[in-house]
């Protein structure tokens, strides 16, 4: 595959798209919440199951950097390349699990309102693109770092987050018994800190993910998830309180003992 300027210059104009959206995502989340899940309403479009947009709008993140490793020599950049490749695993790791293990945990929720499902899709698949090509073409790592501190400790970062958000995913999953509706606190663990604790895993993971790369791609994305998960995890805060009297009053949205 041929590398020029202009392909690198593409890759960070996704980057600071990427970063403008996580600030639109300020804007408008201090008006109302993204209509999916609890906040559907109508004039969003129809509505698409929810299990099957969250296979459909996740997976380009997943299959968009495989494509690019398969179709363009991928043998030559595994066998040369070992940190890229390293890093971008982090990447599929979390949305291969994302969208082919999590959308069947997924029970009894609102259909997904198509405008919804065509933005996160056209997100995952410029945001897939932008991770693969930087991180299989563009990036270029010292033959040492995999002994530096900024891999070693974003690795062990990003699969402290993968953990606590695979975790609280099951447990907020599985909350409600078989044939129940409506929602319920979630107690024990980091629930007794944060309203959100999958989302706290979340934001860990991709900061860890970041430090690995220590790359501008993947701060963008980091930026953009701690934004989008932040401002969510406030409405999910806000929910609870205003539907449950004696929600705990002690506990923040997302990060403990701060927000």
């Amino acid at each position: 595959m041929l590398l020029n300027f202009d392909e690198e210059r593409l890759v960070n104009y996704c980057a600071w798209l990427v970063i403008a959206t996580g600030v639109v995502s300020i804007i408008s989340g201090y008006f109302l919440a993204t209509p999916y899940g609890r906040y559907s309403r109508e004039g969003w479009g129809f509505g698409i199951d929810a299990r099957l947009a969250w296979f459909l709008q996740e997976s380009p993140s997943f299959i968009i950097p495989c494509s690019l490793l398969w179709f363009n020599d991928g043998r030559m950049v595994l066998m040369s390349l070992q940190p890229n490749t390293a890093v971008l695993s982090m990447f599929l790791i979390h949305y291969f699990r994302r969208s082919f293990i999590y959308p069947l945990w997924i029970k009894n929720t609102a259909s997904t309102p198509f405008f919804i499902f065509l933005s996160a899709f056209f997100f995952c698949s410029l945001n897939g693109y932008m991770q693969g090509q930087y991180h299989l073409y563009l990036a270029h790592y010292p033959e040492d770092w995999f002994q530096s501190y900024q891999f070693i400790f974003g690795c062990l970062i990003f699969l402290s987050g993968f953990a606590m958000n695979l975790y609280f995913d099951y447990i907020i999953t599985n909350l409600r018994k078989p044939g129940e509706t409506g929602h319920k606190i979630p107690r024990g663990g980091l629930f007794e800190y944060v309203s959100c604790p999958n989302f706290f895993g979340e934001i860990v993971e991709w900061g860890g993910y970041a430090l690995a790369s220590s790359s501008f791609v993947a701060f963008a994305f980091f930026f953009n998830t701690f934004i989008q998960l932040g401002v969510r995890a406030f409405y999910h805060h806000r929910f609870y309180h205003k539907k449950f009297e004696d929600y705990p009053k002690n506990r923040k949205a997302v990060i403990p003992f701060v927000f």
